[in-house]
């Protein structure tokens, strides 16, 4: 997908759209032929001013125009990051990424977003996370989280290594009853990824 690879970085890099681009990548593990992009717009203003620039650009125009055949569905959503898991600064890694995604009973949020403050620092001990976010708009009472590993085998012990850690059996106890359901997915970064 050259065109991809050309016109997200312009939109990212373009100083008159009002947002910031912390991250792409591919799903290689869950809905295969997927792709992930996380932008960070300076607010609703923000979102809207970029919106409505890029409905004016006819290279955004152009490669939406190109893109919509062969795409069998688009989703996005407005979420916030936790205000005790800011989204991590741009780095450079050859590993892989687990963006989590939790659909929550609503009215839950704020009894999962207690317990995991207190779970995040069991997990932190192995790994560092990349970020956490709830939705605001989209679908609802949704929580994602990402992490970052060397490979599928890493993933592995970290996890296995946290379940050792006083407190992360507790944290997973009580917040598993909150969740309706959940999804996993593994993903690799392209190549013009901050992340």
């Amino acid at each position: 997908m050259g065109i991809e690879h050309r016109v997200r970085p312009q939109i990212a890099n373009d100083p008159k759209n009002e947002l910031h681009l912390c991250g792409s990548w591919e799903t290689v593990i869950g809905e295969l032929d997927t792709f992930v992009h996380i932008w960070e717009y300076k607010g609703y203003p923000g979102h809207h001013n970029t919106t409505m620039r890029l409905a004016s650009d006819p290279v955004y125009q152009a490669f939406l125009q190109q893109l919509r055949p062969l795409l069998v569905s688009r989703e996005n959503s407005v979420m916030l990051e936790f205000s005790f898991w800011k989204t991590a600064p741009p780095m450079v890694t050859d590993g892989i990424y687990e963006l989590r995604e939790y659909y929550l009973k609503p009215g839950r949020l704020l009894e999962w977003e207690t317990e995991w403050r207190k779970g995040l620092e069991c997990r932190r001990r192995f790994c560092e996370p990349i970020g956490a976010w709830f939705s605001q708009l989209g679908k609802l009472h949704t929580v994602q989280h990402m992490w970052t590993y060397p490979d599928l085998q890493a993933r592995k012990t970290m996890r296995e290594d946290a379940w050792q850690v006083d407190g992360w059996a507790e944290t997973v106890y009580k917040t598993v009853r909150l969740v309706d359901h959940q999804a996993c997915y593994i993903l690799k970064p392209l190549s013009y990824s901050p992340l």
